[in-house]
């Protein structure tokens, strides 16, 4: 691999990822402070595609307390108001391990304020959030071939 490869594949990584920037930077946060409300749906469990912590930027901890409480409940099971959050690290990002790097993400998106909704379906095939979507992706007849399996 030549230097000019590594050196890209450096960039994307850190403080220096765009999906970093975009959960930090206010470039990227003020428009979507520009919405009156803001609501994201996540699934508890059966959803390996956007799981729990990722879909609700949970910390493994809380999203490992939510599963255990709201395991034998169903529908919409707990909805979390975040307060305004900042980050609590004195040290300059370039300084951040993997964990800092997270913990600095979900600050800047907690920070806007969202109503997160937890919702718990279960589903065969470990797909769960195709139950949350909100518009048809398939015909008719495909709908009710994968409401089958779902």
């Amino acid at each position: 691999m030549d230097s000019r490869k590594i050196a890209d594949r450096n960039r994307s990584r850190g403080t220096d990822a765009l999906l970093f920037h975009m959960a930090t930077d206010r470039q990227f946060l003020d428009p979507l402070r520009s919405f009156r409300r803001r609501r994201l749906f996540a699934n508890l469990n059966a959803d390996f595609v956007v799981p729990l912590g990722t879909a609700a930027f949970l910390p493994k901890s809380i999203v490992a307390l939510y599963r255990q409480k709201y395991a034998s409940s169903y529908g919409i099971v707990h909805v979390i108001n975040s307060g305004v959050v900042s980050p609590q690290s004195n040290e300059s990002p370039s300084n951040y391990n993997r964990d800092d790097l997270i913990a600095a993400m979900r600050a800047g998106l907690d920070s806007m304020q969202w109503e997160k909704v937890l919702v718990h379906f279960d589903s065969v095939v470990p797909i769960a959030h195709n139950k949350i979507a909100a518009v048809t992706k398939f015909t008719d007849w495909m709908d009710s071939i994968l409401g089958e399996l779902l």
